[in-house]
């Protein structure tokens, strides 16, 4: 009988155990029923601004795009996570003459960037928050050129490239926000040959992007 009962208790101290780590785990992994109910999992983006360069003598651009991502926070973890997907198009012009023949021309360049990655948003006070994106980038490239000697030429192709961006805004509401970002844009090497029969060249293989940005939450 006393070996009966060492035996239930121990059973009984196993089962309280038990019990113990999955009401632990069940706190862990679920969330009240309020806090369920404000929180939000998708993103949305519509950003605005100008961007910078990349062939000489080339002005700002406008840029404009949208992204959308899904994720959340982690039990615990103060910071967001979500996994993004982005467009940002930027169109660049300029004129002048041909800097051996003096033949006057025109040129554009479009980019059309199609990015892919993580964003990881930090909250300061209240709605004040930061955010920090890390994402490929792959460009649809496409350049053209007027010259009278030569008519009209065009270069399209595809560029690989890397973006990282900061930003700050402020959730003036549960499923909206405010604010303003910066990013850097790099690329693999530009080798557009119509440019190159107007004389330009690429200064560099980067740009930057300084834009307003406006999200929703659902």
């Amino acid at each position: 009988m006393l070996h009966f009962s060492g035996m239930m208790t121990g059973t009984r101290a196993i089962a309280g155990t038990i019990a113990a780590a999955f009401t632990a785990a069940t706190l862990l992994i679920s969330t009240p029923a309020e806090a369920k109910s404000k929180a939000t999992y998708v993103e949305i983006d519509m950003n605005l601004g100008m961007t910078t360069p990349l062939y000489q003598d080339m002005g700002l651009a406008l840029s404009y795009g949208g992204m959308i991502g899904i994720g959340g926070k982690l039990k615990f973890l103060p910071p967001r996570f979500y996994f993004m997907a982005g467009v940002l198009h930027q169109t660049f012009r300029t004129q002048g003459s041909h800097a051996l023949t003096g033949e006057s021309f025109s040129a554009r360049e479009s980019l059309l960037d199609l990015s892919l990655g993580l964003r990881i948003v930090i909250p300061i006070y209240k709605g004040l928050r930061i955010y920090c994106d890390l994402m490929a980038i792959a460009a649809h490239h496409v350049s053209e050129v007027k010259r009278d000697s030569i008519g009209e030429k065009k270069s399209v192709g595809w560029l690989p490239g890397g973006l990282a961006a900061l930003g700050v805004q402020y959730r003036w509401h549960r499923n909206a926000s405010t604010g303003i970002r910066l990013e850097g844009t790099f690329y693999g090497p530009l080798d557009s040959a119509a440019m190159k029969m107007v004389g330009l060249e690429p200064e560099h293989n980067a740009k930057l992007v300084l834009a307003l940005v406006q999200a929703w939450y659902f």
